[in-house]
């Protein structure tokens, strides 16, 4: 009686009374890798899940999916009404981590259950804060504008500083950064009697 699987069965219907009916979120989800669950019957749940929404890392970086993002959209597909809006506390490796590549590049809008969501703004949130690094990605529930950049805060309890992300493409990987993209190279045009046209 006193058991989890008591208390999911007392909970199972409510969420579905719920759906659709919120015009926010703000949301700190569980932090672990499916490879941490992996004796757990959820394990199947959430890989399911992930593969539905789009979020599915290929090869063996799929047993590294963090299920924060897996929970962030169901959140969204599930309980907000269209043009929500969305603060939510992930893992740093949400960044640049090869788990989270589909994530960056947006895999939920074309998945199989698509979810529209639009990131907005990132506050990278001081270390020691958390126990892992940590940010918090802003958002709502609508579709992305193609924007290559997020307004960012670096962020901790004394001070904040505005930043910019970049979302930066290279070699058909994604990362958000706050280091600019190169410069593409120019060709220089020389003259071997006189050298350099352009410096």
């Amino acid at each position: 009686r006193n058991g989890i699987w008591a208390f999911v069965l007392r909970n199972s219907l409510r969420p579905a009374l719920v759906a659709g009916r919120f015009n926010g979120v703000v949301t700190n989800p569980p932090w672990l890798a499916l490879s941490k669950i992996a004796s757990n019957p959820y394990q199947n749940a959430l890989k399911a899940k992930s593969e539905l929404h789009g979020i599915k890392a290929p090869g063996a970086s799929h047993l590294h999916v963090e299920i924060a993002t897996i929970f962030l959209l169901h959140a969204i597909e599930r309980y907000l009404t269209p043009g929500a809006v969305i603060g939510c506390i992930l893992p740093d490796t949400l960044l640049n981590g090869s788990h989270h590549e589909p994530f960056r590049s947006a895999g939920y809008l074309t998945a199989s259950k698509p979810v529209q969501f639009a990131p907005g703004e990132i506050w990278k949130i001081a270390n020691q804060t958390f126990k892992n690094e940590a940010i918090v990605l802003f958002g709502s529930k609508s579709p992305p504008g193609g924007a290559t950049t997020f307004a960012g805060r670096d962020v901790s309890r004394t001070s904040e500083t505005a930043t910019t992300y970049h979302i930066v493409k290279s070699n058909g990987r994604t990362a958000w950064t706050t280091t600019p993209p190169a410069a593409p190279a120019v060709k220089v045009a020389t003259n071997k009697s006189i050298g350099p046209l352009f410096r």
